[in-house]
């Protein structure tokens, strides 16, 4: 995604995805059009878009962690989480939920 300047970080549980996309307005809104047109995902939901003022996942082109296969320590940081499946509604009425948790991998994703 680096021709795009697109960056972000992808999370995976149990066949679900939960993503953070970062970037130009229009380059991001192109991506995710394409990501909601492709045959292969479904369920898609927008939790937040906005504006922001410095990137959070700026490091790396696009982080991805397999929340299936943590380790004992990722696991308690997380505890409140690894019982939600990444679809779970909650994070569609506290989408700060989802971000607290997709930053909360920041820095153990290389």
């Amino acid at each position: 995604m680096k021709k795009r300047e697109v960056t972000g970080l992808l999370l995976y549980k149990d066949g679900n995805f939960m993503q953070v996309l970062e970037g130009e307005a229009e380059v991001v809104g192109a991506l995710h059009d394409k990501i909601s047109k492709d045959p292969r995902h479904s369920g898609i939901i927008t939790l937040h878009r906005a504006s922001i003022e410095e990137r959070t996942f700026g490091n790396w082109q696009m982080g991805f962690k397999d929340m299936n296969n943590l380790t004992e320590d990722e696991k308690a940081a997380r505890s409140d989480f690894l019982d939600r499946p990444l679809n779970d509604n909650s994070y569609v009425s506290a989408p700060n939920e989802a971000l607290f948790l997709l930053e909360s991998f920041k820095d153990t994703v290389r």
